[in-house]
């Protein structure tokens, strides 16, 4: 703790699995949609490829939306980056410090950041990995 005092943060390291047949090429329809809406610039949406994928825009957003928290430290390392694939589909792995030492805050922090997140894959049309179960009585 003596480290995290010293510092004045915490480091965080979050994982969304995206289900991998949700992910396509972004077509002009969606990307009209998400710059009209404010969730991504039109320098966002350009790559060196002819087409940009609906996980690369979406891992674009939530770079953006995390440097432009206040929570978050921004002079620390951020970044968002894609993992090996798994069973559980493909991981977006969320890396970033955040400014605060108390553990409950610090927590709720992070957890409003990681909900927020979960649910803005829906407008970049991605399905967040849910392993179906069954349950007994």
């Amino acid at each position: 703790w003596s480290g995290i005092e010293k510092y004045g943060g915490r480091q965080a390291r979050l994982k969304i699995f995206i289900d991998v047949n949700s992910i396509n090429f972004a077509n002009a329809s969606l990307i009209e949609r998400l710059t009209n809406n404010g969730l991504l610039t039109n320098e966002d949406t350009k790559t060196e490829y002819n087409n940009i994928t609906n996980i690369t825009l979406y891992r674009k957003f939530i770079e953006n939306f995390l440097r432009e928290n206040p929570s978050v430290d921004t002079s620390r390392w951020l970044m968002v980056r894609q993992i090996q694939n798994t069973a559980k589909g493909i991981p977006l792995e969320m890396y970033f410090y955040i400014k605060e030492t108390n553990f409950v805050k610090y927590e709720n922090t992070v957890a409003e950041i990681y909900e927020y997140c979960i649910a803005s894959s829906k407008h970049f049309e991605l399905q967040i990995f849910q392993s179906l179960t069954s349950t007994t009585n």
